[in-house]
């Protein structure tokens, strides 16, 4: 068995405030110009769905020399 041990993200506190005020955010400005509505519903869904797959596909391994961090966007 490897002495290596691997564990993935999870999305925290942080991640979710980001969402919660990206929401807000677009939400205000499809109040601001109701006419580009789908154009904002598009942005914030793609905004959403970027900050919970980061964490959920960051990989952290540990070895007997340290950490190593496997970034999903390289």
């Amino acid at each position: 068995m490897s002495d290596i041990i691997r564990l993935r993200g999870r999305a925290g506190p942080a991640i979710h405030l980001c969402m919660v005020l990206s929401l807000v955010i677009v939400l205000l400005m499809i109040l601001a110009m109701p006419e580009r509505c789908r154009l904002m519903i598009g942005i914030l869904f793609f905004i959403e769905l970027y900050l919970v797959m980061i964490p959920s596909l960051t990989c952290y391994a540990f070895d007997g020399t340290g950490i190593t961090v496997r970034d999903p966007i390289q």
